[in-house]
């Protein structure tokens, strides 16, 4: 009964209360002491006065017949006070000098409650009455007197002690009765209702339903008692249905390991802790077992391993909270071609809730992956290539009334220029806008060659001969930190392409190069006989079948991420500082293959350097008079940029 109690809501509910009960109570008493000392010391204050007025008349006397007997009375009488601790008595002569009649003192009552009386009552005042007669209205003396603080604070004290006892015997005896209230309309009836609780069959909860302790029908332990029977009878209910579900769980797991071993999808289940165990046995699960050696893995690290950052998340989530999933794609990409899994799971519980593991199957995808993804880089080029010939229209329409508008603008300059020969100043100033205008003129050039409307003369090009010539200039002006590599085919290379053009672009990509190598590096010049057997799709038109001289130029250098990549050849796109590159390079070039019916294509990776290669039309793939009328009079149609089979 002892232990019961001890360990029972009516205690813990009792000691909570007491300590309310007692903080509570300290301040109630605290706040009655502090008005008690309020109303001790001005009780003091009129008892003093009223002592001391009832000593006037005998102390008048003394001090006006110069009496030291009469003034010891006087003092006598008020040391009858036990608050007295000193007491003074004076005669005021004519000279207004004070002579002392009498003076008496008394030990202090309780030597050790000098400090805290010091703290609480003023030690040093001292309480006086002028003596005067009632004829004459003069003073004729001063009586004057000292409480002893150690008396007032005994009181205090006492009468604190007093309180602070009874608010606790208070509190105690309300402790007290709160716990046997409690144990009896708390405690007693929640026992009596866990100890059935205890007994009931968990089999069959609904068979043990609780009665509602007497007298709490309407409480809130009535309520409780309803509804614990409601839960158990949920819970029975539960409990018959899950039976039912694990029957169904067996007969689905037997017809689950029948379609295994027919399907061609792969079936497995793992354990609690994720390791994977094979079901299928059919001749492709064999097979892509051999490869991908699954059984026996864990299945959150094989997914761990070969997911993309934003699946991690979900992956790890369904580790941490195992539930169904589908369609989780991995890919496998350490054979010769990759191989994705689609993976579909499904999580199992014993009757109690706890996890054992997944059942699921994985579906070879590889051949409708790649088909996407093809399908995807097919029109993400199909985007590329409209965007670069809704630009091209854009500038080329744009830089030829730009190019007619500086003739115009630079042949008024030029002869005002003529006509400003007294004028040396304005005529600097003349040139000075001239040389600019050379500048625009050079800039509507550089659009006019990406938009394919830049006049060219194409002819017969020795490119062997070409690129050796222009190595030599490349060597001295690229810098001593860049080597520069060619390599020519043996058999010679011509191209049907312009000469001035070509070494344009040449130069440009070797600039590139240069600008990517700022530490120095190797540039490597190539220069090869290539033949396509079937028509292909280049950035100015369809490529004939036949010869083409494929030139590329190549560097060691940063490289591009894929998103550089793409933008790579969009006019005025640069990621040199500002004032370092104008963006036109790689875009002329562009025009230029695209004009000469050739195809570009670049390939780069971050630290690995790029390789841009050209492939031009030899003489032998189209006739000459053919090619100069589709150059002067094709319209910009590019093609996607795309490897040449």
């Amino acid at each position: 009964m002892r232990k019961k109690l001890k360990n029972s809501i009516a205690m813990k509910q009792a000691k909570t209360a007491l300590i309310a009960a007692v903080l509570v109570g300290f301040v109630f008493s605290f706040s009655q002491l502090l008005h008690d000392l309020a109303q001790q010391h001005e009780g003091t204050q009129k008892n003093i006065e009223h002592i001391l007025g009832s000593m006037r008349d005998p102390a008048t006397k003394a001090a006006y017949n110069l009496s030291t007997d009469l003034s010891s009375k006087v003092l006598n009488g008020l040391f009858e006070n036990p608050q007295i601790s000193e007491g003074y008595l004076y005669a005021i002569l004519g000279s207004g000098q004070n002579e002392l009649l009498a003076q008496k003192t008394r030990e202090k009552q309780n030597e050790n409650l000098t400090g805290l009386a010091e703290w609480i009552f003023d030690v040093q005042k001292l309480y006086e009455l002028p003596l005067i007669l009632d004829d004459k209205r003069t003073v004729t003396g001063l009586i004057q007197v000292r409480l002893d603080a150690t008396y007032l604070t005994q009181t205090f004290l006492d009468r604190a002690v007093f309180v602070l006892t009874a608010g606790f015997a208070r509190n105690l005896i309300l402790a007290l009765a709160l716990i046997i209230v409690f144990y009896h309309t708390l405690t007693k009836p929640i026992a009596q209702i866990a100890e059935r609780i205890s007994k009931i069959d968990i089999e069959h909860p609904e068979r043990g339903l609780l009665q509602t302790p007497k007298s709490h029908e309407q409480d809130e332990l009535g309520t409780l008692t309803k509804g614990i029977n409601k839960a158990l009878k949920l819970l029975g209910s539960n409990l018959e249905h899950r039976r039912l579900a694990e029957e169904q769980k067996e007969e689905s797991m037997l017809m689950f390991e029948t379609l295994a071993k027919i399907s061609s999808d792969i079936f497995w289940k793992t354990d609690k802790n994720f390791q994977i165990e094979l079901i299928s046995s059919d001749q492709q699960s064999i097979k892509l077992e051999s490869k991908l050696r699954l059984n026996g893995k864990n299945l959150a690290k094989l997914f761990l391993d070969r997911s993309t950052p934003e699946l991690t998340t979900i992956i790890r989530d369904i580790v941490e909270n195992p539930r169904d999933f589908r369609d989780i794609q991995i890919k496998f990409s350490e054979f010769e071609k990759p191989i994705i899994l689609s993976f579909f799971g499904s999580a199992k519980y014993d009757s109690h809730g706890r996890f054992e593991g997944y059942l699921g199957s994985a579906a070879d995808i590889t051949a409708s992956y790649l088909q996407n993804m093809a399908f995807e880089e097919t029109q993400d080029k199909l985007r590329q290539s409209q965007k670069m010939e809704a630009v091209g229209q854009l500038t080329g329409g744009i830089a030829h009334d730009f190019n007619n508008l500086l003739a115009v603008i630079i042949g008024n300059l030029e002869i005002l220029g003529e006509e400003l020969t007294d004028s040396p100043h304005l005529k600097k100033m003349v040139e000075s806008a001239i040389k600019s205008g050379e500048k625009g003129a050079v800039l509507t050039q550089q659009l006019l060659a990406f938009s394919r409307k830049q006049a060219l003369h194409p002819e017969v090009v020795n490119l062997n001969e070409l690129i050796t010539n222009l190595s030599g200039m490349l060597k001295r002006t690229l810098g001593g930190d860049i080597e520069v590599v060619t390599h020519l085919d043996e058999n010679g290379c011509e191209a049907f392409i312009d000469s001035t053009q070509f070494e344009n672009a040449i130069i440009n990509l070797c600039i590139n190069a240069r600008d990517a190598m700022p530490g120095g590096g190797t540039l490597t010049i190539t220069a090869e006989n290539f033949e396509i057997n079937t028509p292909q799709n280049g950035v100015g038109g369809m490529m004939q079948p036949g010869g083409y001289a494929r030139v590329s130029v190549a560097d060691t250098g940063t490289g591009m991420d894929k998103l550089t990549l793409q933008k790579s050849m969009e006019p005025f796109f640069t990621t040199k500082d500002v004032g370092k590159g104008s963006g036109m390079g790689l875009a002329m070039v562009f025009g230029f293959v695209a004009q000469s019916l050739g195809n570009i294509q670049i390939e780069s990776d971050i630290g690995e350097g790029t390789c841009v290669t050209l492939y031009l039309p030899r003489p032998t793939t189209i006739d000459s008079s053919s090619d100069r009328r589709k150059t002067e009079n094709s319209q910009f149609v590019p093609g996607k940029i795309a490897n040449i089979n």
